[in-house]
């Protein structure tokens, strides 16, 4: 039992509440009707403009990132990449030294990993500025030990995708692809990496073909950014060492085995872009890579065969790989497992070993 003047208006811009004698009406108005502050806002930005929003919340980390460099481009850059490299390249160096322990490991170069990939996709100034007046190549090194290591351990999966996502980041600028073409002189280097003599280009191949051959089955998603990443660079490799000449075909006699092209129906994509490395070295800088020519000459056969493959052939040899696949599987399940037993250890064989 409220009087009209006690009654509630809403406002159909902003659902503010109104009592009818503060709007000073008596009745429910015909179609729309809108408060003072909707009013003297549409006033303002036209009749035709919307009702106020409301604002939207900002990420102070994510603004504070994408403000550096404004005014001083120099100031602000140029220590932040500095401090970058020098601790990102802290981690090998610490583990080799003839001296363990007389160099003290970071710990945290998975945060500062992170920090690098928010400023190249925040700060849309940070990485034309690394690009023009940095070594872009002294990241290589860092990040190509990080995946090396890495390779094999699924508790570092996502050290090998962070590391990945900025690689594939900078191989999309030209300015990255051609200081690749650097000599790699580093004096530490991973034991398990082949001896070569060549540019950071090499390192990118040999370390990328090691992640595929020699990685967790984990890593199999990434094989599409590995080969995206040389694709990138690919026409800007200046002179490949024989190493990653050997490597590159490798991989291409790999993703074109029956073994694996049968195994996924998307497969087919690696092959292709194989194909296009070889098409883009051989097309701008056939010049300078003999070692990657003869490679793919002495291996000709396998080009041979994938310019002879026919539909049926294919899928007669998919169905093959099918059953063999199922054979296996069905044996491992059967087979029993062999157990040794001594009085210090207990050792379990496989079935062959």
């Amino acid at each position: 039992d409220t009087t009209v003047e006690e009654q509630v208006l809403l406002c159909d811009g902003c659902d503010a509440k109104v009592h009818f004698k503060c709007a000073g009406i008596t009745e429910v108005p015909e179609g729309d009707w809108f408060c003072t502050t909707c009013v003297s806002t549409r006033e303002g930005e036209g009749e035709g403009a919307s009702p106020p929003q409301a604002p939207v919340p900002t990420n102070v980390y994510r603004a504070l990132l994408a403000s550096l460099g404004r005014d001083n481009p120099r100031e602000d850059f140029e220590p932040i990449y500095n401090g970058i490299v020098r601790l990102l390249n802290n981690v090998h160096e610490s583990t080799n030294v003839y001296l363990p322990g007389s160099v003290m490991t970071i710990e945290c170069h998975q945060e500062v990993l992170v920090l690098l990939w928010k400023l190249l996709e925040e700060n849309d100034a940070f990485m034309p500025y690394i690009l023009k007046h940095c070594d872009v190549s002294e990241l290589i090194v860092p990040i190509s030990y990080f995946m090396f290591e890495a390779r094999r351990d699924p508790a570092k999966v996502g050290l090998v995708h962070i590391c990945t996502f900025i690689l594939l980041k900078l191989s999309g600028e030209r300015n990255f692809c051609v200081q690749l073409n650097r000599v790699f002189s580093a004096t530490t280097r991973p034991q398990d990496l082949p001896l070569f003599t060549g540019t950071h280009t090499d390192l990118l191949v040999i370390v990328l073909h090691k992640m595929v051959v020699n990685g967790s089955d984990k890593l199999s998603p990434l094989y599409n950014c590995f080969l995206t990443i040389i694709c990138n660079v690919s026409p800007y490799c200046k002179s490949l060492s024989l190493v990653s000449s050997v490597k590159l075909v490798n991989l291409f006699e790999l993703f074109t085995s029956h073994r694996f092209l049968y195994a996924a129906e998307g497969n087919h994509v690696y092959v292709a872009l194989l194909l296009e490395i070889f098409n883009n070295v051989v097309q701008y800088q056939y010049a300078g890579n003999p070692h990657l020519v003869y490679s793919i000459v002495r291996r000709k056969a396998i080009f041979e065969n994938l310019s002879s493959l026919t539909l049926p052939a294919a899928v007669q040899a998919a169905e093959a790989q099918r059953k063999l696949q199922d054979r296996k599987g069905q044996a491992t399940a059967a087979a029993p497992t062999q157990i040794i037993g001594t009085t210090d250890k207990t050792t379990t064989l496989a079935p062959g070993d």
